[in-house]
């Protein structure tokens, strides 16, 4: 997902680094409340949908059932091309 020009960030990321800050925060002592926690996810939500695609997205590339097979299948030709040349 590109929120800047020539970046790509996942939403997913964002978040999940902000949830990490916060647990070594409080590992260290900071007096962080689990609503005080859940506030802050909240708001780092809210702004990763408005910077980085306008809606709650968790991955920039996602694929239906069918082209995932596609994805799989051709892995495993490449794959097994590779092994027994």
């Amino acid at each position: 997902m590109s929120g800047f020009p020539g970046m790509q960030i996942e939403p997913v990321l964002v978040t999940q680094l902000i949830s990490a800050v916060l647990a070594l925060a409080v590992a260290f002592g900071a007096p962080i409340t689990e609503d005080q926690r859940n506030a802050v996810l909240a708001v780092t939500a809210a702004c990763v949908a408005i910077f980085f695609g306008g809606g709650l997205v968790a991955r920039a590339n996602s694929y239906s059932e069918r082209q995932a097979a596609e994805i799989a299948a051709v892995a495993y030709t490449a794959g097994k091309e590779e092994l027994h040349g």
